[in-house]
């Protein structure tokens, strides 16, 4: 069984707010990627980059455990929520149903490399 790891992170700055992810098997980088979104507030952000990360996992691994790292502890804490009022907060929980999720809280900025790497790729467009 691999060990799979998708790293998540968001930004924002100015109105404008960035997403990234990064998807680790066995510590080898496979996909990453990062964007732009039409969001209200970080938080928003954060369950973006997390839904464009599992959206775009290879279908090969998702029958692993699926480490989700991220350093915001509002999503995670959401995650184990019954009820949800956000409909990003709704796709992800839809999204990750069938899977065998492992949700990690990661210090942000605390020299942890994987997660400096998609810290940077979501500022990237919002500087």
């Amino acid at each position: 069984m691999s060990r799979i790891e998708l790293w998540t992170d968001a930004s924002g700055k100015n109105n404008k707010y960035g997403w990234a992810y990064a998807i680790h098997r066995n510590d080898i980088l496979i996909d990453k990627n990062y964007g732009l979104c039409d969001c209200e507030n970080v938080f928003e952000a954060e369950i973006i980059a997390v839904i464009n990360g599992i959206k775009n996992m290879p279908s090969s691994i998702t029958k692993d455990i699926i480490s989700i790292c991220s350093d915001c502890r509002v999503l995670l804490e959401g995650m184990k929520r019954e009820k949800y009022y956000n409909s990003l907060m709704l796709e992800l929980k839809e999204l990750t149903k069938d899977l065998k999720v492992r949700w990690i809280y990661i210090p942000g900025h605390s020299g942890i490399s994987k997660n400096q790497r998609v810290d940077s790729l979501a500022r990237k467009l919002i500087v």
